[in-house]
């Protein structure tokens, strides 16, 4: 089956989502006429076996994971790894930076939110996380703090202290 649907829509038949069905037919395996609706959240099938808690962790793991990556993510040119794209291409422009010191992963994670900030204002729409463009640039300060920590640590020899 190919995948020409990037959508998050859901078959109101099957609750499935759209890129489980057969994109030759549009139709829902279950009945020939595609009819779904968009949802901001993933509806899993009907799940059976293995522990009931299992399952409602995932689901909320699903859940959690679409806020985050409409926060992240949604509308921009990359698609849903889009902060990994962005972020990695920033990376890539500091090829003899150490991104796994101490001081390389705050900057990391300082640009992570750096992006989603960026993303959010670039969207014109707001946070879906409760974590708007305000706490992003705050996160970023924050980070920025520790990096200056971190390297005065690293200049003193005195590791992670």
């Amino acid at each position: 089956m190919s995948n020409k649907f990037t959508s998050n829509k859901i078959c109101k038949r099957c609750r499935l989502p759209e890129i489980a069905h057969d994109p030759d037919t549009d139709g829902c395996p279950d009945r020939p006429a595609w009819d779904c609706t968009t949802a901001t959240t993933f509806s899993f099938p009907l799940l059976k076996g293995g522990h009931p808690r299992f399952h409602e962790i995932i689901r909320a793991m699903a859940d959690l994971h679409d806020k985050k990556n409409t926060d992240y993510a949604a509308g921009t040119v990359e698609g849903p790894l889009g902060n990994f794209v962005r972020v990695s291409q920033i990376m890539r422009l500091y090829p003899g930076m150490d991104w796994a010191s101490p001081f390389g992963v705050a900057m990391c994670f300082m640009l992570k939110q750096f992006d989603a900030g960026f993303t959010l204002k670039a969207q014109k729409r707001a946070s879906v996380t409760g974590e708007p463009v305000a706490a992003r640039l705050t996160d970023v300060a924050v980070y920025a703090v520790l990096g200056i920590i971190l390297d005065e640590t690293e200049a003193k020899g005195d590791g992670n202290k």
